[in-house]
């Protein structure tokens, strides 16, 4: 993953303004994916607040931005100092899931080959392995229990993108490796 920066600038905001959360999602991947069409190395995003408390917006562009980091320099604008410290925040923020029926830690399930980097973290008990193909059909678990190893859940859509950062942090903290491009 490329260098991911939050900057002040104290000229006038943005008037974007979006509908719902699946608007505001979308705005941040098509900034980066038309910077990458562009072939460009660097991109600034505007951060939009308008119509969201502004924790639920960073948490938003955080992870989105997380999800999707495949330009090597991001720049998100922020546009006052509360924005600013919430994306900052959220930015470094671990994610965290619970076991829903018994609150146990849950580890994120990895798809794909399996290799020794993945391997190495199940037996850390970073992460849960899953199968080789994916349905994506919204039925593949995303989070397994910690307690027991076998209830495995999903949270839906609405959790693709935390489930996506979990695994690229977990592989990415655990080995200290670039975790290179990713893709939508």
């Amino acid at each position: 993953m490329g260098l991911i920066e939050v900057e002040m600038d104290d000229g006038p905001a943005s008037a974007v303004e979006v509908a719902d959360e699946r608007a505001l999602t979308d705005y941040y991947v098509n900034a980066l994916l038309t910077a990458e069409e562009q072939e460009r190395d660097e991109v600034a995003i505007p951060v939009v607040t308008a119509g969201f408390p502004v924790e639920r917006a960073a948490e938003i562009a955080a992870m989105t931005i997380r999800s999707l980091a495949i330009i090597d320099r991001i720049r998100l604008v922020a546009f006052d100092e509360e924005t600013c410290l919430a994306l900052r925040t959220h930015l470094a923020a671990p994610v965290e899931e619970s076991c829903p029926r018994c609150g146990a830690r849950a580890v994120p399930i990895a798809y794909g080959p399996w290799n020794a980097r993945n391997m190495a973290a199940r037996d850390a008990g970073l992460v849960a392995l899953g199968g080789c193909f994916v349905m994506d059909d919204g039925t593949d678990a995303q989070w397994e229990c910690t307690a027991d190893g076998e209830h495995r859940w999903t949270n839906g859509e609405r959790d693709e993108r935390r489930h996506q950062v979990a695994v690229l942090d977990v592989l990415d903290v655990a080995f200290g490796e670039d975790r290179g491009r990713s893709v939508p």
